[in-house]
This record gives structure tokens, C-alpha cells and sequence, in this order.
């Protein structure tokens, strides 16, 4: 399949060693934007557009059509499933699979993701 569409990367965006980065099938561009940066092996789907300052860590994946607000951190190994929104300042923690949008602000943990808190108050009550 021939991909039509473009990758926009901003100033100061740091890509380290053996990320993927897909561009859109039918046009538009994915996005990386202003002062964020990609730890080592990243793939970043089809259609994507990252906001500034994010940090994305090692070996998480962002499926395509995937949009994150400004201020987010993505954690190792993280997944965030295709279509999605990260609202501004929100954190995944690693391992965790999103399959729901994340409102700004919310820091998510486990699969599938859930408020952190409540996920901690959980794992509490394993053992009590």
C-alpha cells in the first residue's frame, strides 16, 4: 500500500535508536510535536499527532489515529489503543493497555488502564 500522507515533526523533538514512525495511508500527516521526545524503540502508528512537550517511553506503542494533548508521559511498554485521545497532562503508567479516551490530567495504570488510584485501592484489597 502507498502511503500518501506526510510526517511533520517539530523543533527540538528527540528520536532515539530503532523508533517506528507511520505516516497516514489517505493523506493528512502524523505530528510530532515541539520539545517532546521518543525513547528507544517507540512505534508510533499511521496518523498520529503528539502534542508538546510529551515523553514517550521505551517500547510503548500509540496505534494509529491516536491524538495526545500536550504534557503527557507514556510509560515503558505502554499500548494506547487505535483512535483514541490523551488529554493534556495525563499519565500512563508502564505496562498499561488504554483502550478508552484519558481526560486531562488522569494518570491511568494496569490492563486495561484504569484511574491509578482506584487500580492501587484494588490491588489493597487483594491483600487485606
Amino acid at each position: 500500500v502507498v502511503h500518501a500522507g506526510g510526517l511533520r515533526v517539530c523543533d527540538r523533538v528527540e528520536i532515539q535508536a530503532n523508533c517506528a514512525i507511520d505516516r497516514p495511508i489517505f493523506g493528512d500527516f502524523s505530528v510530532i510535536g515541539e520539545d517532546t521526545k521518543l525513547d528507544n524503540l517507540v512505534h508510533i502508528g499511521h496518523r498520529v499527532k503528539i502534542g508538546q512537550r510529551c515523553m514517550i517511553v521505551a517500547s510503548a506503542c500509540i496505534c494509529g489515529n491516536v491524538t495526545i494533548g500536550n504534557d503527557v508521559w507514556i510509560g515503558p511498554r505502554a499500548v494506547v489503543s487505535s483512535g483514541l485521545a490523551v488529554g493534556d497532562g495525563a499519565y500512563v503508567t508502564l505496562g498499561s493497555v488504554v483502550v478508552t479516551d484519558i481526560p486531562p490530567g488522569q494518570r491511568v495504570t494496569g490492563f486495561f488502564a484504569v484511574d491509578h488510584y482506584r487500580f492501587l485501592d484494588w490491588m489493597k484489597s487483594c491483600w487485606t
